[in-house]
């Protein structure tokens, strides 16, 4: 029996984390409102859930599930939402009712909503829903409020705020009274160390993706490498011993503040990176922004200028599309000179070559004059 489009609805579950249960769990929320559902006449014909998303820190059009919920309103997919309560559609006090509500009662004045802890039609103008979205939005900022004095008072300490456990590292008690815990390395120590000396070699991270999935080396989730988690991981000053906190730009961003806007405790870790490695594959980020390729065969791009006009040689590969040989040149942007780019390498580095060996003779004997004095 095909069941009219009327009697169609779809159910909304939020569960913020993972490790949420009770009320708020996925199975108690679904239970609730197939309840809901079948005292109204309606059968859920799709769940559309949010796991692990937070209210407070996204809005619900940023949220996937919620966004999903609103597509299926609007393609006539059903004309009947069922949520749990208001704490699951919404703690920032009205960005459901200005996203997803209004806009689907502006389209779709038919539309019902329906909340298990309510009676009859839910109304988001209703005076008492109002206040329920706001205590919602409170309860947020007053939780919010208690981690980040938390974290603080923690850092203060120099203890990290309880997060993931880096990738590399493993948590141990070091204080069984207090219950003080700190990280060491672990087995997956040296692929950590291994990325950060090929990314001082000039690897770009995607070369490293390629390089660790080719070889099977395990990843922090179990799905391989990827080339932002490569960059993640040459960014984490823990590596380095140092602890760090409010790295992000905001709770919406993924950007970086600069190394002087961030909470950065030195030497609290035992490090995987020594110092000159750190800051050798600093020292190479900065250049390649500089450059922008760095892993290129035009080794002197930067470095290379014209004899005549004193200008820096641009890089240009004057290759036939059919052709099997790739020309590559050094060119001059000026008078239009051009010079083959294995000529230039080969009297470079010839040159190089000669002289870093005469010079490393007089060194060696200078220091063995020194030594005999």
């Amino acid at each position: 029996m095909t069941i009219p489009k009327s009697n169609k609805g779809i159910g909304y579950i939020r569960r913020s984390s993972h490790k949420q249960l009770d009320n708020h769990s996925i199975e108690i929320q679904k239970r609730e409102i197939e309840i809901r559902a079948k005292a109204e006449g309606y059968e859920i014909i799709q769940w559309c859930i949010d796991d692990a998303v937070s209210a407070y820190r996204k809005t619900a059009a940023d949220r996937p599930a919620m966004r999903e919920l609103f597509m299926y309103i609007i393609n006539n997919e059903a004309d009947a939402v069922f949520f749990y309560e208001e704490s699951r559609i919404d703690r920032t006090f009205n960005s459901f009712v200005t996203q997803i509500y209004n806009p689907i009662k502006a389209l779709k004045p038919n539309c019902k909503f329906f909340c298990t802890t309510v009676s009859g039609e839910w109304d988001a103008h209703n005076t008492i829903t109002e206040m329920k979205l706001l205590f919602a939005g409170q309860e947020s900022i007053i939780k919010s409020k208690r981690t980040k004095d938390t974290q603080n008072g923690l850092l203060a300490k120099k203890i990290r705020p309880g997060s993931r456990t880096p990738f590399g590292y493993k948590k141990v008690i070091v204080d069984k009274e207090t219950g003080y815990k700190t990280f060491i390395p672990d087995e997956n120590a040296p692929i950590v160390l291994l990325i950060f000396y090929l990314s001082s070699w000039g690897y770009s991270n995607e070369k490293i993706a390629k390089l660790l999935n080719e070889c099977n080396v395990p990843s922090p989730t179990g799905n391989g490498w990827h080339e932002n988690t490569i960059d993640a991981i040459l960014h984490r000053y823990i590596y380095a011993g140092h602890l760090t906190w409010n790295v992000r730009k905001s709770a919406h961003s993924s950007s970086r503040k600069p190394k002087e806007e961030i909470n950065l405790i030195e030497n609290v870790y035992e490090p995987i990176v020594p110092p000159h490695l750190w800051h050798l594959v600093n020292e190479m980020r900065e250049l390649k922004k500089q450059t922008k390729q760095f892993d290129t065969p035009f080794y002197l791009r930067g470095i290379a200028y014209c004899k005549n006009c004193g200008i820096s040689l641009k890089t240009k590969v004057d290759t036939p599309s059919k052709s099997a040989k790739k020309y590559m040149k050094y060119v001059c942007p000026n008078c239009k000179q051009k010079i083959d780019m294995d000529a230039v390498h080969e009297i470079v580095f010839k040159r190089f070559s000669t002289q870093w060996t005469q010079q490393f003779y007089k060194m060696r004997s200078h220091a063995q004059r020194l030594l005999l004095q």
